[in-house]
């Protein structure tokens, strides 16, 4: 199975928003919603709409190169990513080294 996290999209800007680390607290462009936690559990914060929580598959990337990019302060590449259109829950989205969404696959089971 490929390494998997969580990720929260801005019902207002649709940002994607991955925190990677248990002190990686960021929001999203619009100041909208915030995530927190990394792989240790997911925490948000909203001011009116509730965020959409989807799985990120990562593919040719590693848990360890999303926390590098928040420990050691790199661009947000990884962790806040620039999106025009809506997620589901019903699918994993796939981010791939270059900080892109590259495709969706359907989940199998409910979030």
């Amino acid at each position: 199975m490929k390494n998997q996290i969580c990720a929260a999209q801005c019902p207002k800007c649709l940002d994607l928003i991955i925190s990677g680390s248990q002190h990686d607290y960021h929001s999203c462009s619009c100041n909208e919603i915030a995530i927190d936690g990394g792989l240790a559990y997911t925490r948000l914060a909203y001011k009116v709409e509730p965020p959409t929580v989807v799985h990120i598959i990562l593919d040719g990337l590693t848990n360890k190169d999303i926390y590098d990019e928040w420990n050691y302060r790199k661009p947000k590449k990884y962790r806040l990513i620039k999106s025009k259109e809506r997620v589901y829950k019903s699918y994993s989205y796939i981010l791939n080294k270059a900080g892109q969404i590259v495709g969706k696959t359907r989940n199998k089971s409910k979030l």
